[in-house]
């Protein structure tokens, strides 16, 4: 069996417009060859030009994404302002992300700075109580960053 390999862009629309290349397919097609030691080592060749493929970061690894927004926020004692928290995946192909897509989601939230703000735990919604800088968490560890004057 010998083994060849195809690489093709893929016609399927890209989210990132911002990333110019584009993705790409790999076609494997097995050809039946007469020796059946040969026919071993192809298969072995093939699977490691896969791994190695993979490696490289000619496919695709699914990936999550948590994020709050806003990350920075500078709040006066007494005033209040609502965090979002987003959710999806994306597609990780070497040292790029493409591909996000992001949902607002439920969480619970939470801040040990306790004397700088307070949190409802369900709605993200903070109050600066005294001058200090807060981390205010989602319930996947993601965070926002709150500065009190």
């Amino acid at each position: 069996m010998l083994a060849r390999v195809r690489s093709s862009p893929t016609s399927r629309p890209r989210h990132n417009t911002a990333d110019p290349a584009p993705a790409h397919v790999v076609n494997l097609e097995l050809v039946f060859a007469r020796s059946p030691s040969l026919s071993h080592k192809m298969v072995k060749l093939v699977f490691a030009l896969a791994c190695v493929f993979g490696a490289v970061g000619c496919g695709c690894a699914g990936v999550a994404l948590g994020l709050v927004s806003p990350a920075e926020l500078t709040l006066a004692v007494g005033q209040s302002a609502t965090l979002v928290y987003s959710t999806g995946g994306g597609c990780r192909s070497g040292n790029r992300t493409t591909d996000i897509e992001l949902h607002e989601a439920p969480t619970v939230w939470h801040s040990r700075d306790t004397l700088v703000v307070t949190v409802d735990s369900l709605t993200g919604r903070v109050t600066g109580r005294s001058a200090g800088t807060a981390q205010v968490y989602a319930g996947g560890g993601n965070a926002a960053t709150v500065h009190v004057q």
